[in-house]
């Protein structure tokens, strides 16, 4: 399974209120996601490079799975592009040395 870390987010209020959501290597998740996707004609999502799309908090817990990586707001969190199924992935499960470990009774209760 190929993990891509996009890196942990930071909100930053833009101008005119705007929140943008920046890594630490001071790149904007918006525009990070464009190059993402693919949208049809009406705006409708369609397909994304990865599968699934997680969500990590500072304690390297998956709080958050998508497949459509525009739902994602990483206001303090690592955001992960995944080559399997959403469905294989899922909240709870352990971030950690560039892998995903299956979850724990404590992590599954923590996203709870």
């Amino acid at each position: 399974m190929v993990i891509v870390d996009y890196g942990h987010f930071q909100p930053v209020n833009g101008q005119y209120g705007t929140l943008y959501f920046v890594n630490e290597r001071g790149e904007d998740w918006y525009d990070i996601r464009s190059t993402l996707t693919v949208w049809g004609p009406r705006g409708e999502f369609i397909s994304a490079i990865y599968g699934a799309w997680a969500m990590v908090d500072v304690d390297g817990i998956v709080t958050n799975v998508e497949f459509d990586p525009s739902r994602l707001m990483p206001g303090d969190r690592t955001v992960l592009g995944i080559d399997a199924s959403h469905e294989d992935i899922e909240p709870g499960m352990i971030w950690e040395d560039g892998e995903l470990k299956p979850s724990t009774e404590e992590s599954r209760e923590r996203v709870q």
